[in-house]
């Protein structure tokens, strides 16, 4: 019985090494492949940097401009308007045409500025 129990206890000892090895390098493969992806987010942002463009429009007698990011997604066949410039985090419109996109984004500028300024309508 003695043997039994240090045979078994060596077996797990081994195994408990091997999983752990087993699981750093496991960890070690998700932080090179989430760097990656960051990196290749940044090259896709400067490789598309012809798209970034600005949209002026008048209300009220003041005028707005907005500058945001255009590009399509091949997948959903809509064009995608992110606005840039870190006025509201995560803002972006949708839209089969280029106008379309960017008059949704404008409308979604307009409906968080009058939020943020106390303005409902």
């Amino acid at each position: 019985m003695g043997w039994n129990f240090k045979i078994e206890y060596l077996y797990i000892k081994i195994n408990i090494k091997t999983m752990s090895k087993d699981i750093r390098e496991m960890i070690d493969k998700v932080k090179n492949f989430k760097q990656f992806v960051n990196e290749s987010e940044d090259k896709d942002f400067i490789l598309n940097n012809d798209n970034v463009k600005t949209y002026t429009w008048t209300s009220g007698g003041k005028e707005h401009t907005i500058k945001y990011h255009l590009s399509y997604d091949v997948f959903r066949k809509l064009y995608d308007a992110n606005l840039l410039g870190g006025e509201f985090s995560n803002t972006y419109g949708h839209g089969e045409t280029e106008k379309d996109a960017v008059e949704s984004l404008k409308l979604r500028v307009i409906q968080l500025r009058n939020k943020r300024d106390g303005k409902n309508f």
